[in-house]
């Protein structure tokens, strides 16, 4: 029985040729297990390095983004969350790319909208300037016509008077 276990070791010979060589193969298993475990070691470091360049390089990305660079695009990474960060900007940066787009066209339209109300503004002050100049005219007119009706009117009573004097030497 191996101390400390429920092990029990069956062989034929002194137990001094087998404890070597079972110190021997216990040396072996742990020698293999500290290579393994070295080796898992390097595995993870190299790989961690490798995830983190990824998101390291979302990250420099993001603070293009940031700035206002909307052309930055991410590609598609080994981890499935980096994958799925990249894809999100990738998005994000389009659409922020589109909204851009409609309010440089919206500011386009405003701008053409603005260029035609200056325009009609300008026809309508001309319009007005038109309108209180014929106005004028029109008041001037109104005027002289109200003068010469006085006139007419005056010259009208003058004949009336003097038919009315006439009339009297008439019955004189």
């Amino acid at each position: 029985q191996i101390k400390n276990t429920d092990w029990f070791i069956v062989a034929e010979g002194p137990a001094s040729d087998f404890s070597g060589e079972y110190m021997r193969m216990i040396m072996i298993v742990f020698a293999v297990l500290i290579a393994i475990i070295i080796g898992l070691i390097l595995m993870d470091i190299i790989l961690t390095r490798r995830v983190s360049s990824h998101f390291q390089a979302i990250a420099k990305g993001s603070k293009i983004i940031a700035q206002g660079d909307f052309t930055q695009k991410f590609s598609d990474y080994l981890t499935l969350e980096a994958s799925q960060l990249s894809e999100g900007f990738n998005t994000l940066s389009a659409g922020i790319t589109e909204l851009v787009g409609t309010i440089r066209e919206s500011s386009d339209s405003i701008q053409d909208v603005s260029n035609q109300l200056s325009s009609n503004s300008e026809e309508i002050n001309a319009s007005v300037l038109t309108t209180e100049n014929a106005i004028g005219s029109m008041n001037s007119t109104i005027s002289k016509q109200s003068s010469a009706i006085s006139s007419v009117n005056n010259a009208v009573e003058q004949m009336v008077q003097n038919a009315g004097a006439l009339t009297s030497e008439i019955e004189n």
